[in-house]
């Protein structure tokens, strides 16, 4: 989430869930489409000559970042770019970032234990 520390080793900052503009709603607001933000900040400048491998690591870690959010990936494709990271909410200060945009859509509320059944 935009603003939290994450945890050791976890170089990923992940904006709340928005709302897709013009989206049905599909059986109740959970479970409406939203556009997931990723961004990862580019630790080695080195690493901007070989864009795809950024690209790919950002890739390989987005069913996780949706997992983290409650969310799950529709499996269109993401859009993904490398951007200057003044450019990008979130970024935390990083020079150069991976940012992502990715359609998903939200899972329903977890049950908890003693909920009643609806």
């Amino acid at each position: 989430m935009t603003g939290r520390a994450q945890g050791p080793g976890d170089y990923s900052d992940l904006a709340d869930p928005v709302d897709v503009p013009g989206a049905p709603a599909r059986q109740g607001a959970q479970e409406r489409d939203v556009v997931l933000t990723g961004v990862w900040p580019v630790l080695d400048v080195a690493d901007l000559a070989h864009p795809e491998r950024l690209l790919a690591e950002a890739a390989d870690d987005l069913p996780r970042l949706a997992a983290q959010l409650r969310a799950e990936l529709t499996g269109a494709p993401p859009r993904m770019s490398i951007r200057p990271g003044r450019e990008v909410p979130g970024s935390g200060g990083a020079q150069w970032v991976v940012h992502a945009l990715v359609p998903a859509r939200r899972k329903p509320p977890r049950r908890f234990y003693g909920q009643a059944t609806g």
